[in-house]
């Protein structure tokens, strides 16, 4: 066999080679754009879920404000009542001096 077909052989062989080597080159880089769109669409989902975790959030401080005020109503309402009640009983004392003639 000549000098020439044992280059053409070994060139033949090398070619075989590199094409196998690209092809695992192609599903290496189909592997990596796949997992690259699995990440892209786990940041979408975790981005949804801080938009939508954020919205309960609010609802929530609106919620206890809301609680806070009713509170706040509550005490200024007991204390209203108590202010009355302080009230109605020197009403009933002044009155009840009151006689009517018959």
């Amino acid at each position: 066999m000549g000098e020439f077909a044992k280059i053409k052989d070994s060139l033949e062989a090398i070619s075989v080679e590199l094409n196998g080597a690209m092809g695992q080159l192609q599903a290496a880089s189909q592997d990596v754009a796949a997992g690259a769109q699995q990440v892209s669409n786990g940041a979408v989902t975790l981005s949804q879920g801080a938009q939508k975790a954020n919205g309960i959030t609010q609802g929530i401080n609106q919620i206890s404000m809301v609680v806070q005020n009713n509170v706040a109503t509550a005490e200024e309402s007991a204390a209203a009542s108590e202010e009355l009640s302080g009230q109605a009983a020197m009403l009933k004392g002044l009155v009840s001096k009151f006689r009517l003639k018959v």
